[in-house]
């Protein structure tokens, strides 16, 4: 049995690996294509005749809307419908329900505000990616049992405090370190909407992330 819990944990971690690799080979075998015509065009439009302009022009117009339709086809792929559909605080209760359920972590959701709350939808796919990312690391690292995340919003700013009951690590060492990749990755889309991350973690007292951004 403890096997199984755990093979569902591991396969939940895969599964999102899985689609960061499909999303980087959508956009380098999908986009790159379409944007490297479009390139090739523009270098050649200066020495084109008239007659040739008139015909490249039209295939840029043509490769552009190629490119939007496979950005927005991308889009529709990289995040799941629930968050799309409901928002973020139930995207991230559906992602840790099923995580919840190898036994192996207790994830626990306290919105202190509507669970239907939306927020800008570029706002809210960051966050949900931030959210997947640190619960992932806790998991993989911190031999954790349990995770608590709450969502608050005063002055017009959502907060979002995240907690493990993990062995905790020294937060200076590790953003020094190649190790820190994921936690600069975090800060630096949190930075992106203009927010701040607060990061408090010792050795066999857990963690503690905050993560202030404008509502």
């Amino acid at each position: 049995m403890k096997e199984m819990q755990k093979e569902i944990q591991t396969t939940a971690i895969d599964t999102e690996n899985k689609e960061r690799k499909r999303f980087s080979a959508d956009l380098h075998d999908g986009l790159g294509p379409l944007l490297s015509s479009i390139k090739l065009f523009v270098s050649s439009l200066e020495s084109a005749s008239e007659d040739e302009k008139s015909d490249m022009i039209k295939y840029i117009k043509e490769l552009l809307d190629d490119s939007i339709k496979s950005v927005r086809t991308i889009s529709n792929n990289i995040l799941p419908a629930k968050l799309a559909k409901k928002g973020l605080i139930e995207a991230i209760k559906s992602f840790s329900d099923k995580l919840s359920m190898s036994k192996e972590i207790n994830i626990t959701i306290d919105p202190e505000i509507d669970t239907n709350k939306r927020f800008d939808s570029g706002t809210e796919a960051i966050l949900f990616r931030v959210i997947q990312e640190l619960i992932n690391n806790t998991i993989k690292h911190a031999e954790a049992k349990n995770i608590k995340i709450s969502f608050t919003i005063a002055d017009d700013r959502l907060n979002i405090h995240y907690t493990d009951d993990g062995k905790g690590f020294d937060v200076e060492d590790t953003l020094a370190s190649n190790k820190g990749l994921g936690l600069k990755n975090i800060i630096n889309r949190i930075e992106t909407l203009g927010g701040k991350v607060n990061i408090v973690s010792n050795k066999k007292q857990g963690t503690i992330v905050d993560i202030w951004v404008e509502t």
